[in-house]
């Protein structure tokens, strides 16, 4: 009885620091729209954005790029809106493995 008391007050604690824990908050991507170049952290250009897949509410979930004789869907939480244009965190290899699934 006592296990299961402290058991439940254990998932109590880890429910109260998950309610009281900040929301992330991202900010929105200005520059993002088709025809623009995405590249690297870096300044590797990966590609020309042809489409932005969005979910249902319209908060982007990715950008689909021409990338080598394909396109890949790049995801929205890996690209940021830089002075040098549009930009991903992830790196060229990163790019490839997606191309290569």
């Amino acid at each position: 009885m006592l296990v299961a008391l402290s058991a439940l007050l254990l998932v109590a604690d880890a429910n109260a620091a998950t309610a009281q824990a900040p929301a992330a908050v991202t900010a929105p991507i200005q520059n993002l729209q088709v025809g623009k170049i995405l590249r690297t952290a870096d300044g590797r250009r990966v590609g020309e954005i042809i489409r932005i897949d969005r979910d249902a509410s319209g908060k982007p979930r990715g950008v689909v790029v021409i990338f080598g004789s394909g396109s890949i869907l790049v995801p929205a939480e890996t690209l940021s809106d830089k002075d040098r244009g549009l930009i991903t965190s992830l790196g060229y290899k990163e790019i490839q493995a997606i191309a290569a699934h």
